[in-house]
């Protein structure tokens, strides 16, 4: 009897001292074992602010499941647009750092997305690609921008002002283009697609690019320098796209990219209503 009880007694301390994980409830509500979010949003929705109770669920969700699936740890920013403000909008979900700023003029629509026009018209996250103190460098940087629909043949995301290392240009027409020092990659979905477009740098020399969760084309390039440029949505010479969401880190796997999808996904279907 008595080994029964110290035995209960050591897995108590136990799970007293373990980190807490999120854990899903049901219905892709996510919580820690303590109660309530996990510290990852919590540390979000104390910045944000004026969030109902379905905002507030649904970045809880977004968040606490990049957690659970190992991604958010790879992450430097993560940008919503489709939120209640414009305030919230221009927030990095995953640190204080690198809040984006204004130039030019954008138009916010709620819960739905960013939309500028061709121009010098951006938000910037003020991070340096040679010195930003990230996970973000070379040989290991993703980078995406959730475009609804594909309005031009502008630069949705990317480097800001010349010597690109990093761009996504959607064309209205035929083809993506991405560029990894000054190498332009293309490939062609669904002309006037709508939806997740994500560079992946896996070493110096190779690349992934992925629509949604699809590896659409991978390949090597020469070995590049990064520039000291400012990363950008849109980037160079603006884009009448509208802006959905978009994030820059550290490498990601193909697992990983599809969760990130699926998250997105998730959350723009709850606030939205639809995708892309």
């Amino acid at each position: 009897m008595l080994w029964r009880i110290l035995a209960a007694g050591l897995l108590t301390a136990l799970l007293a001292i373990l980190p807490a994980r999120p854990q899903m409830l049901g219905e892709g509500v996510w919580k820690t074992p303590g109660g309530g979010a996990c510290s990852q949003a919590t540390a979000f929705l104390g910045r944000a602010s004026g969030l109902n109770a379905a905002h507030t669920t649904a970045y809880t969700n977004l968040i606490c499941g990049l957690v659970s699936d190992g991604v958010w740890s790879n992450l430097d920013g993560l940008y919503v647009f489709a939120t209640n403000s414009q305030a919230n909008a221009l927030l990095n979900l995953v640190s204080s750092s690198w809040n984006l700023t204004i130039t030019g003029a954008l138009t916010f629509n709620a819960d739905s997305d960013m939309t500028g026009s061709v121009g010098a018209n951006y938000m910037s996250t003020g991070y340096v690609d040679n010195g930003g103190a990230g996970q973000f460098a070379l040989g290991n940087a993703s980078f995406s921008v959730w475009i609804s629909t594909v309005a031009d043949a502008g630069n949705a995301m990317g480097e800001h002002f010349q010597n690109f290392d990093y761009q996504i240009t959607p064309d209205a027409v035929a083809q993506i283009f991405v560029l990894f020092h000054g190498n332009n990659i293309s490939f062609s979905p669904a002309p006037n697609a709508g939806g997740l477009y994500l560079g992946n740098e896996t070493s110096g020399t190779t690349y992934e690019i992925y629509y949604n969760n699809t590896l659409k084309t991978s390949g090597s390039v020469a070995a590049g320098v990064l520039n000291g440029m400012t990363l950008t949505w849109p980037s160079d010479g603006g884009t009448a796209s509208p802006l959905r969401a978009g994030h820059f880190g550290g490498k990601l796997t193909s697992g990983q990219e599809g969760n990130l999808y699926a998250r997105l996904n998730t959350y723009i279907t709850a606030i939205h209503g639809s995708v892309p």
